[in-house]
Parts: C-alpha cells; structure tokens; sequence
C-alpha cells in the first residue's frame, strides 16, 4: 500500500470493517467490562452491623450514579463523533491543515468539558443523588463513587478526546490499547481497593471509584503517547489549539446531534430510575445489572459503528460511492450477527450471568424476567445504531438524534411509566425497552432510505455523469460507413437540442439546421459538397449546420463560424453517446460547396451553410482510439 494513500480508500470494506472493527470491538467490551467490574465487586460487600443488604444498596447507589457518567461520556463521545467525522473527511479531501486545526479545537473543547465537571462534583452532585433515594446509607455511598470519578475525571475526559483522533486516522488498535491498559488496571485495582486486599485500606464503593479514575489515567497516558509519535496524518502544534468557530460549528453541526444522542442514555436511565423506584428498589437494582450485561452485547455493536463512521465518511469525502454503499450493507450484516449472538447468549444463560452478582432472590427475579423480554428487540437496536452512524458519518446528525429520541425517550419513558401503574408493572414494565426499538427501527429506515437517496445516489449519480461525459469526448471517433438502421426522431431531437446547448456569442443563438432523411435529397447534399461528402449517401440522416447572419451578434457577426463549430462538436459527442456514428463534413470557407449547398435548399441569403454531420449506425465495430493527448503541445505559464 503506497504510503500517500489512506487504507481506508483502497481495502476491501468487509477486511477494512474486521480490521478496524475487531479493534473497536474488543475495545468496547472492555468498556463494557470496565462498566461491570465495579458493580460486580461492590454487589460482594458483606453486610456491617450498621448496613444490611449492603450489596443492592452499593449496586443502587452506582446505578444512580451511572447517568452522570454517561452524560460526561456523551459530551465525550458525542464531540468525538464529529471531530472523528470532520477529521476523516478532510483526509479524505487531503486537507491535512483543516484536519490538524480541527484536533487542536477538540483538545480545547476537553479541557472545558473537564471544568464543568469538575464544579459539578464539587458542589451539585449531592443534590442529584437526592432527586432519586432518600435512604442514607444510598446516598453516601454515591457521593462516595459520583464526587471521586468527576472531581478527576480528566483521564476519562482526553483519553476520549485523543483515543477519537487515533480512530479518525484508522488507527483503532492503538486506541484499544488505551482502553486495555485502564480496564486491567481498573480490574485489578477494584478487590484491592474495596475489600483491602494486600495491607490496602477496606475503602468499599469509595475505593471502586479510584480504581476507576486510576484506570483512566492509564488509558490518557498511553493514548497520548501513541497521538503524538504515532497519529502523524495529524499535524501538532500550539497553534492548532486556537479557537476556530469554522470549525466548531462543523464539529457540532455533527457532534451536537451525537451529543444529545449520547445524552438521552443518561436521561432514559435517570428517567427509567425514577419510574422504577415507585414499583421498588429491587428494580432500580435489576435494572442496573441488566444494563451492565447488556453493554456486553451492545459495545461490540457500537464499536463497528465508531468503524463505519470514519469509513463512510473518508469514502464519501472522496466520492467513491461503490465502498459507502458496501460499508453501510457489511456494517448493517455484522452488526445482526453480533446482536443475534448476544440475544441467544442472554436467552440460554441469563441465570448464571445474573447469579454472578450478589444481590437478593427478587433483584435476581427481576433481573432475568428482564433479559428475557428486553433482548427481543436487540435485532432492531442493532439496526438502530448503524443507521444512526451512517446518518452522522453523512453530516446529518439530525436524523441519529430523532432515531436515538423515539429509541430512548419519545417512546420508551411514556411506556415504561404507563406499565409502571399496572398491577404487574415489575414484570412488564421492561417491555417498554424492545417495543420502543421496533418503532425506532422504521423511522431509522426511512430517515436513512431519504439521507441515501439524497447524498449518496445523488452524488452517484453526479460521478457517474462525469465519467460517461469524459469518455464520450475520449472514444468518439468519425464513421464512414453506416449501416441501413434508421434513426428515430427523438434521437434526431436529442442531438440537435444538444447543439442547441452550446454556448454562442453574447448567446446570440445565431445557427439554424436543416435535417434531410430522403436518399435523393442526401446523394445530392454530398454532390454539392464535393467527393469528401461521400459517405452522406449511405447516412441515415444528415444535418446542414447554418449560420443566420440576422441573429449574429451585430459588433462581431464573423463569431457565427466559431458559434456553428461548437454547436457541431456537441451534435457529434450526443450522437455517440447515443450510440450513433457521424462524421463532420465541412462546407465554410469553401464558397463553391456554400453556394451549392444554398442553391439546393434554397436557402435564404441571411443563411449560411457551416458543416454538414452525416449520420447513421456504424456498420462495423469501431477500432479502440488510441490516447490521443500530446504533452509536447501543451505549455503552461508561458511557451
């Protein structure tokens, strides 16, 4: 592969999508695994004297905890989205300035994102929690993990940031690694630090959250290394750090749509908290390990969606329509084939997968009542999350939003808080989730069909055009001999309307034509116009281009031949691209063939004759043509 040539416009889109996919993928079950690690180890915290049931007690407060990370990481992700697609595109245009000062404003936009969360941990955390529980014991061990993972949440906020850089270049295995590296350690770091392990302090859900924010910090410092001595389709400099509203309002005209998107997870779960605390606590708690196993099956599915995006965006920003189409048909196959395995894998082994967890019998009831139903409709959201990518890698982060906004919140809340006043609302309430997937599914379909049609066929369509105009003016080539095939009227029209399309002095239009089908009349055409005009009287058709002198543009009326030439040139290409040979027979300045030709047709005197096109159906199959450019004859700048 040359090394001036991205692979994302020349591999194959299946290899290119498992290559950079695979990457993403595992990357994102890392997160996943990151999620659950923490809710794992604190479900095992054995019960004090003071705290019973303190395993559903931690596993609630970090599932009230959970919608504020989710927010950070929607302003993250959300953001990434649109650098990711901004920076792939101006690759793809070989932009490399636009694409540096477009990772320059995207550091930027990190360190204010990391500012606001900060003075959110400090002083407004507590009264979120508040909003959801009353219960004490709760609410401190959430202020425990929710002030710890915001007050230092910039690890997590710039490796988000740089990890999206290495992403946009198609560097995907060196941002997993990031994300590998903190998980491991987050892993390791969690028994230690919440049970005490080796002389460690017993620190619980407190102990959970450093973990995390260590892990973090891992993750920032190898994506860093590996931005700035790898990433180098990238330029770097402090000066790329220096606002640009250009280029802020290109990163948002994608990323605020992935943002909101990203941020309706936060607010369908802080939502979905609320209407599941009025039916009981063992719900919030089932509900917040059902979605830590879902993420198992989910990330994977947003990992090939962070593939695609960069994918369909480059081939798009480079005009080759073929790959974007095949990115979205692989992106779309894959994507059924890992929810598939996902609802077969939670279908057969939600039990054990639940048991996992130390939380009482009726969390675990809830729990697997709720797997069974919600993984019904993991087809449709896989279909979801592709679309949605394909319509931000496209620029047209509105349709992802609305699709997010039907899957999430229009339809999902309304649902859920309807089933919640039934009499079984613990048992059906999770059918909200697959029902409101399905609707989501057809919207996604439809918004996806009119963006596709609108961009990519269109655009299609565009280069299609240009390749066939380009190789009408290479392949023509004059034919002599036709054969007895006539020429229907609306091809006789088409040609002639393309002569008309020329462009003439001050648009005088100062042509006229005379089309003659009779044999007779084409033999004595070619007479008049001497032995040259031979093969007329074995054309179909022949048309005598005129000049009308009382049209002609009155300071400079000698342009009509200049005039009558192009509106020649362009009956010749229409005919070949119509499939029908001609040959150029001309008439002016020769006046012995003008007066003939003038005498035959009786042709006004403002009326002169130009060029004759005879034309028929070749006879015989035309010759390849040859390349036909000539260097020696062209000089720039001067001769």
């Amino acid at each position: 592969m040359n090394q001036c040539q991205n692979k994302m416009g020349i591999l194959p889109i299946p290899r290119l999508l498992i290559q950079m996919g695979a990457p993403m993928m595992l990357s994102m079950l890392v997160q996943a695994l990151y999620n659950v690690v923490d809710t794992l180890f604190v479900s095992h915290m054995s019960d004090t004297a003071a705290i019973s049931q303190i395993g559903d007690k931690a596993v609630t407060a970090l599932t009230l905890a959970f919608p504020v990370q989710m927010l950070i990481m929607a302003l993250c992700v959300g953001t990434g989205v649109g650098v990711n697609a901004v920076v792939s595109r101006s690759l793809g245009q070989k932009n490399r300035e636009k694409a540096a000062l477009v990772a320059g404003n995207s550091i930027l936009l990190s360190l204010i994102y990391y500012v606001a969360v900060f003075i959110f941990g400090l002083i407004l955390a507590r009264k979120f929690l508040q909003t959801q529980t009353s219960d004490p014991d709760v609410l401190r061990m959430g202020m425990d993990y929710l002030q710890t993972v915001t007050v230092f949440s910039f690890g997590s906020i710039f490796y988000m940031c740089f990890e999206k850089l290495l992403q946009a270049t198609g560097k995907t295995t060196a941002a997993m690694l990031g994300q590998l590296v903190g998980s491991v350690a987050n892993i390791v770091l969690d028994p230690i630090l919440i049970f005490g392990y080796w002389g460690a302090p017993a620190l619980g859900v407190k102990g959970a959250a450093i973990a995390t924010v260590l892990g973090q910090c891992l993750s920032l410092a190898v994506v860093l290394s590996l931005h700035i001595t790898k990433n180098n389709e990238i330029c770097k400099g402090i000066c790329y750090l220096k606002p640009s509203l250009s280029v802020l309002g290109q990163i948002y005209a994608v990323g605020a749509p992935a943002i909101l998107m990203q941020a309706l997870t936060s607010v369908m779960t802080y939502g979905m908290n609320l209407i599941l605390g009025t039916i009981s606590a063992s719900a919030i708690t089932a509900y917040g390990v059902y979605y830590k196993l879902q993420n198992f099956v989910f990330m994977p599915a947003f990992g090939l969606n962070n593939a695609s995006i960069p994918i369909v965006s480059y081939n798009y920003g480079a005009k080759q329509m073929p790959r974007v189409k095949q990115a979205i048909f692989y992106g779309l196959a894959f994507a059924g084939c890992i929810l598939g395995a996902g609802i077969v894998i939670l279908q057969v082994f939600a039990p054990p997968l639940v048991q996992c967890f130390s939380i009482s019998d009726e969390s675990v009831a809830l729990c697997i009542r709720a797997l069974r139903i919600i993984t019904c409709g993991f087809l449709f959201a896989g279909c979801n999350i592709i679309l949605q990518g394909i319509c931000q890698a496209l620029g047209n982060g509105i349709y992802s939003l609305i699709i997010s906004m039907l899957r999430m919140i229009v339809i999902t809340l309304p649902l859920a808080w309807l089933l919640s006043m039934t009499e079984t609302a613990a048992q059906i309430v999770w059918v909200a989730l697959p029902c409101a997937e399905l609707c989501a599914m057809l919207a996604a379909i439809f918004l996806t069909t009119h963006l596709y049609r609108n961009k990519v066929a269109a655009l299609s369509q565009t280069e299609t055009n240009k390749v066939e105009t380009i190789e009408a003016i290479l392949s023509r080539q004059s034919v002599r001999e036709f054969s007895e095939k006539e020429i229907s009227e609306a091809d006789i029209q088409a040609i002639l309307s393309a002569g008309m399309s020329g462009p003439s002095c001050v648009n005088a239009r100062d042509w006229s034509f005379l089309v003659v089908r009779n044999h007779d009349m084409l033999c004595q055409m070619a007479d008049a116009n001497g032995a040259p005009a031979a093969p007329l009287k074995k054309a179909a058709a022949g048309i005598l281009i005129c000049g009308d002198l009382e049209r002609a543009f009155p300071p400079a009326k000698e342009y009509w031949v200049i005039d009558g030439a192009i509106a020649l040139q362009n009956m010749t290409l229409a005919a070949h691209a119509l499939g029908i040979g001609s040959v150029c027979l001309g008439t002016w300045p020769q006046m012995d063939r003008v007066q003939c030709q003038q005498k035959l047709f009786c042709l006004p005197e403002a009326i002169i004759p130009h060029s004759i096109l005879a034309l028929g159906y070749p006879a015989k199959a035309a010759a390849p043509v040859p390349n036909r450019y000539e260097a020696d004859r062209v000089h720039f700048e001067k001769w």
